[in-house]
């Protein structure tokens, strides 16, 4: 099976899209795309109004075309959100659904598969003041509720926490902490300088994150968030003692130094959670084509690679990256018996000239294009809803050993009352709120009001538990039948706007490739891909240390389009 994993997407589904489609053209065939967060499924200006980044950042995008009908997904999608995101329709999708057609959310945590893929997912990111709280926000959103309820919560990790069988797949869109010790260090810090503090200090990352990786122990790890390309290779060397609660969640406020670009979002503030610099990937390509002399320190993969090189902490004439390589390749033809390592990945957010897309193929994995629910997901979700909760306070889960066992227990029920026939997830997609007609200003508090998405319904009737999510909220009728998204008898104000709409008039692209019909973007992406290859790279768009990382991926394009002045 061949995946596309993709960094931060930011709206730019399009050019994702195209991207993937000019790999094609290589006999390559690309089976499904799992985006790392930041995805911004965004169907309205109210849907905008929620997402999180400063005014100069927010653009509509075009995924309010997929949603409603205007385009289909070319590819199976599949991601987790992050910490830009439309949180008004993910809350309506807790527990995993289409966004649109052919685009699936994992929901706030969950497991689901694909093919023989499995695939295990986190959304948000990790912030210490909001991890112990139930989910208290309250639609519509005020502006600290929208900065807070994409904040990972306890109650999810504790559940995913209970899986016990193996993982293929875990996606998230911060990092775990501490991962960044176990690639090559020293070339993150050359590309990122104001993380220096944080890795020193061993604070980058998400503590529940680096729990979740020895706890669950995935062959594969994919994230994005600090917008840079960086592989490593996790060994597990340790067993994860049984705990109800996740250990180690303590994290100090991060002390970064230096002036960040102003032209980026600062990612240390409610906004991103990593401060970016002016220092770009171009201005350090010369540093990334020397060879770089790698610390070895607490590199434990180093002695099973070779065991006459010591870690000694002192510079070694082995590059670190070529260590992590050798192990890929030893693990990926079973010397190395799963799970003992984990390989990580994470890209770059969708703009040219960066390492925001690769392809991972996956040997030994039935791909039948459809996803379907996981049993014992099913299981823990029936196991855990009743401590669900929608205040502040958190109601305190028992035991991890209890829940085990009510895992167990539950998994027998669903085995016993769904049939294999229905664990196939059903296409059942409805628009649940109007979707964006450019010239037409919709009444905000219509489409600000709190949405039940049958999506969300049908899961929880379907395996037996209390949906909480929305349950009073407003239904809509039906779509109309060509599968476009109408106003929904919403009150329109038919004023038109000003000839240059102000919702995209901070976009990072030309606008006459903005402006231009449907058809014309469609037809041309291909050739826009083409014609700006990555300066800094070499054949598949990453520097070949973080080439040879994935032994077994094809390709990671870096470019595609105009770059603008906003670098998101």
């Amino acid at each position: 099976m061949r995946i596309a994993i993709e960094g931060c997407c930011h709206g730019e589904l399009d050019r994702i899209y195209a991207s993937i489609r000019n790999l094609e053209r290589d006999n390559l065939k690309v089976d499904l795309l799992i985006v790392c967060g930041d995805f911004q499924s965004i169907r309205n200006v109210a849907d905008l109004e929620v997402l999180a980044c400063p005014d100069k950042f927010r653009t509509l995008g075009s995924f309010y075309q997929y949603y409603s009908g205007q385009k289909r997904a070319p590819y199976p999608t599949i991601f987790v959100g992050g910490n830009h995101e439309a949180s008004n329709y993910l809350w309506e999708l807790y527990h995993g659904g289409w966004v649109c057609p052919n685009i699936y959310f994992m929901g706030f945590g969950g497991v689901v598969n694909f093919g023989g893929l499995r695939i295990g997912g986190l959304s948000g990111i990790f912030k210490p003041h909001h991890y112990d709280y139930g989910h208290y926000e309250v639609q519509p959103y005020n502006d600290q509720d929208s900065r807070s309820v994409y904040h990972v919560r306890k109650y999810n990790v504790q559940r995913m926490a209970l899986i016990r069988e193996p993982l293929d797949v875990f996606i998230s869109h911060d990092w775990p902490k501490g991962i960044e010790s176990h690639g090559n260090t020293r070339k993150l810090l050359d590309m990122k300088p104001f993380l220096r503090n944080e890795v020193h200090t061993n604070t980058l990352g998400s503590p529940p994150n680096e729990y979740l990786l020895k706890k669950l122990k995935p062959k594969y790890w994919f994230s994005a968030h600090l917008h840079v390309k960086f592989a490593a290779l996790y060994e597990h060397v340790q067993e994860v003692r049984e705990t109800s609660t996740p250990h180690g969640l303590h994290h100090s406020s991060p002390n970064t130094t230096g002036e960040g670009n102003p032209e980026e979002i600062d990612i240390h503030s409610d906004h991103d959670d990593v401060k970016e610099t002016s220092h770009t990937l171009d201005e350090t390509s010369a540093k990334e084509s020397e060879v770089n002399k790698s610390n070895l320190d607490g590199l434990e993969e180093a002695e099973h690679v070779e065991n006459s090189k010591k870690d000694t902490g002192k510079e070694l004439s082995v590059d670190k990256m070529d260590v992590i390589s050798e192990c890929l390749t030893a693990s990926s033809n079973h010397t190395v018996p799963h799970p003992k390592y984990t390989k990580f990945l994470s890209l770059d957010k969708c703009l040219p000239g960066r390492d925001f897309l690769q392809i991972v193929n996956i040997p030994d994995i039935e791909c039948s294009g459809e996803f379907s629910y996981d049993e014992e997901w099913l299981a823990i979700m029936r196991s855990t809803n009743d401590y669900f909760s929608l205040s502040r306070e958190q109601k305190p889960m028992p035991s991890e050993s209890e829940l085990t066992k009510r895992v167990l227990e539950e998994l027998d029920w669903i085995k016993e009352n769904i049939p294999k026939s229905a664990l196939k997830i059903p296409e059942n997609f409805v628009t649940t709120a109007a979707a964006h007609v450019p010239g037409l200003h919709p009444r905000l508090s219509d489409l600000l009001r709190p949405h039940l998405n049958p999506q969300t319904a049908d899961l929880c009737k379907l395996i037996g538990i209390t949906n909480q999510i929305n349950p009073n909220g407003v239904v809509l009728p039906p779509r109309s039948a060509k599968g476009s998204s109408p106003a929904h008898g919403l009150e329109i104000n038919t004023e038109k706007l000003e000839q240059k709409d102000p919702i995209n008039s901070g976009s990072d692209y030309p606008t006459e490739e903005r402006n231009g019909n449907d058809d014309q973007i469609e037809n041309h992406s291909p050739e826009i891909a083409e014609r700006f290859p990555s300066e800094d790279t070499h054949e598949y768009g990453g520097n070949e240390e973080q080439q040879d990382m994935f032994k077994d991926s094809e390709r990671s394009p870096a470019a595609f389009v105009d770059d603008g002045p906003n670098d998101k």
